[in-house]
């Protein structure tokens, strides 16, 4: 008889904290990124390294997350799209996304013992 050790919750979206620091905007913000098996996340980072979403910076925001949180009552999309600070906004979101889980894969492999 078995038993089981892990319990997989399922969840839609998992925060993401994205730290900003730039000449027009200071601090962070937190991305609610969609939940992607392995397959769905390796077909998303391949279709944004093969430029599929060159141009088309909302259709990635929105495949991406599926909101933001620190901008008040919004949603944030408008701030990262088109606000003020959306040069650097954009890019901090779309990178800290990528960067989590390469940390993540990072974290989870294990270690090799020279023998």
């Amino acid at each position: 008889m078995s038993v089981s050790t892990i319990q997989i919750t399922p969840v839609k979206t998992h925060p993401i904290r994205v730290d900003i620091k730039s000449p027009v905007a200071t601090g962070y913000f937190t991305g609610h990124a969609k939940v992607r098996s392995k397959a769905e996340f390796e077909t998303l980072r391949q279709a944004v390294a093969d430029g599929e979403y060159e141009g088309r910076d909302e259709d990635a925001l929105r495949e991406i997350y599926e909101r933001f949180d620190g901008f008040g009552d919004s949603d944030g999309f408008a701030e990262l799209l088109d606000g003020p600070a959306s040069a650097y906004l954009y890019p901090a979101a779309i990178g800290a996304y990528f960067e989590h889980f390469g940390e993540a894969r990072r974290g989870n492999s294990g270690k090799r013992r020279s023998r």
